[in-house]
């Protein structure tokens, strides 16, 4: 069956894949490019750990998608997160010893957690599908995958600002940081974010807004952050669906299915749900 497949971000490229693995021809349109949304601005942390009480999650689909993409798309790097309260401590305290994964050192350390480069993993993924076939563009299709993210009138869309910051004269972090925000290093920068704006007039980067709200807990988790230089200012618009989760899979007629709402664990769970999603679709 021919499907087209609307939207290059996580989700689009995803259902891409798996359409290809069950036998359909696929075409990718998004006029923003491969990951010209806010996949493309995504800080790239994933680990098995979300939420504020996190249980372990299964992120083994999108591991798969990421040795696809090939070895530039994300490089193996610990995560702290840090308690909010002290009953997030006490959780945090008892998880690290249920998993091998994990240890407790001034919060919850995931050695397992892994920094992905979204626009390399992205491009990686789209040239495996171009292998096996798939063509870029708007072309006749038997059924359509809108993978729109907030442009779908389904969602919520919420802004999420990011700064670039150039990393102070002290050594490097040995590990990404999860506190209020979160801050992930570079070579001589780390980027701190995201911004959560639910009233906004512009989807592009305000740099005063994103300063006011990012800067004092950047500073809180690492205060020689305070005069640090700010190189670059990224902003995107994520779907966030009612309920906050899971995402929004549904078939909207004959010929179309939506996929939308991934929000801000579009990362950990893109995979699974693109694999969901092209089960239901008829052969």
């Amino acid at each position: 069956m021919k499907v087209l497949v609307r939207g290059a971000g996580f989700a689009g490229l995803a259902t891409c894949w798996y359409l290809l693995e069950a036998g359909h021809q696929v075409s990718l349109y998004d006029p923003k490019g491969i990951g010209g949304g806010a996949s493309g601005v995504s800080p790239g942390l994933l680990h098995r750990y979300p939420g504020a009480k996190p249980r372990r999650a299964d992120d083994s689909a999108t591991r798969t998608l990421l040795n696809i993409a090939g070895p530039n798309s994300h490089t193996p790097k610990p995560i702290l997160r840090l308690p909010q309260s002290p009953e997030q401590e006490t959780h945090f305290r008892t998880l690290a010893t249920r998993y091998d994964d994990l240890s407790y050192e001034n919060g919850l350390l995931i050695h397992s957690a892994l920094t992905v480069h979204p626009l390399p993993y992205l491009n990686g993924l789209w040239s495996a599908c171009l292998a096996r076939g798939a063509t870029y563009g708007e072309a006749p299709a038997h059924l359509e995958v809108l993978a729109i993210g907030a442009a779908s009138d389904q969602v919520t869309p919420i802004k999420g600002q990011v700064l670039r910051l150039k990393w102070p004269d002290i050594p490097p972090l040995p590990y990404n940081l999860i506190g209020r925000k979160y801050l992930v290093m570079g070579d001589g920068w780390c980027d701190i974010g995201a911004t959560y704006e639910r009233n906004f007039t512009s989807p592009d980067p305000d740099l005063q807004t994103a300063k006011s709200l990012l800067l004092p807990d950047a500073v809180k988790m690492v205060p020689e952050l305070e005069n640090a230089p700010i190189l670059d200012c990224r902003a995107g618009v994520r779907a966030s669906p009612p309920g906050h989760f899971p995402p929004i899979i549904k078939q909207l007629d004959e010929r179309r299915w939506l996929y939308t709402g991934l929000g801000s664990k579009g990362l950990l769970y893109h995979a699974t749900f693109a694999k969901q999603l092209v089960s239901l679709l008829p052969t």
